[in-house]
This record gives C-alpha cells, sequence and structure tokens, in this order.
C-alpha cells in the first residue's frame, strides 16, 4: 500500500497501453479518447499545449507519466518513434538523422492490417485502440512495406487509393 507520506504517482483506471512503435502524439490522443474527449482538450487539462508534446517538451511528456501511467521506459520508447528535433530542419528518429519534412507531415499513413488487428475484439471507441506507429511515416503513400511484416509487402496496405490527412482532405 502507497505511503501517503510521499509523493504517490496515480495512475488514472484509463490508460491505454502503449503499443508497439506508437507515437506520443498517438498515445495521447488513445489517452484522451479513453476520457471521450478530443486530445488537444486533454492537453490543456494537463496544462500544456499538444504543440509542447509534438515538440518533444520534458514537462509536457512528464505528464503522461502521471497521467497516462507510462514508465520512464515506455515514454523513452514513445519518444524514439515520435522523432526528437535537432536544429531548424533535422529530426532524430531511432539514432538516425532525417529532414523534419520526412517525419512531420500532414499526411498519416498507416497499415490497414494493423490498424484491424488493434480494433479486433475492442467493443468501445476505435479511437481508444488505434496506434499510429511512427515507422509509417517513413513510407512512400501508401504504405507498401509495413515493419511487422518482416519486409514483405502487404497487398491491402497497396491499394492505389487517395488516402486522408490529418485536416481531412484527400
Amino acid at each position: 500500500m502507497p505511503s501517503l507520506n510521499g509523493p504517490v504517482t496515480p495512475r488514472f483506471p484509463l490508460c491505454p497501453d502503449p503499443v508497439p512503435r506508437e507515437t506520443v502524439p498517438s498515445f495521447l490522443s488513445r489517452l484522451a479518447a479513453m476520457r471521450r474527449t478530443e486530445m488537444a482538450e486533454f492537453a490543456q487539462n494537463m496544462g500544456v499545449s499538444v504543440r509542447r508534446f509534438l515538440d518533444g517538451d520534458p514537462e509536457a511528456l512528464a505528464g503522461l507519466v502521471t497521467w497516462g501511467g507510462v514508465t520512464p521506459a515506455q515514454l523513452a520508447e514513445l519518444q524514439s518513434w515520435s522523432g526528437e528535433a535537432i536544429g531548424e530542419v533535422r529530426t532524430r528518429f531511432r539514432g538516425e538523422v532525417f529532414v523534419s519534412r520526412a517525419l512531420r507531415n500532414p499526411v498519416m499513413r498507416g497499415c490497414p492490417v494493423c490498424l484491424r488487428e488493434d480494433a479486433q475484439g475492442h467493443t468501445g471507441p476505435a479511437a481508444e485502440v488505434l496506434a499510429m506507429r511512427g515507422d509509417w511515416q517513413l513510407c512512400i503513400d501508401p504504405v507498401e512495406i509495413c515493419s511487422c511484416y518482416k519486409g514483405e509487402g502487404c497487398d491491402e496496405c497497396d491499394d492505389g487509393r487517395q488516402h486522408q490527412t490529418v485536416d481531412g482532405e484527400a
């Protein structure tokens, strides 16, 4: 039983578990969805803006430990799949340096097979379980090879259709 004399970090009962290759914004979005609120509003309730999460602000990210119940190791893993700004136009992603636009792009890419697996067996809102993976952002649109297929192409991913962007435009 935790001591009432020292600081206690609460684990809120509605907290998603991070999924492999998940990004910070994806986890924050799922955390907000479990509370039936928008990500921006939830971040404001935490006392920070979404932009601070996207920028990797340490204070904002520390909120994921408190509000989201992630361990420091899980937070580091989420950060590693999200990219870390190093200067004006470069981003460190999983130990490699990329031009920021390669990772910070308004086009959301995703593997329909992985997203279907996320939703399988879940009875609540899909936003609670659909997790965006960091490696998808490095793929050519549409996602042609998802790392979960170990280099094998995914026929469902290369369907020739235009894919929705974050702002809803094709």
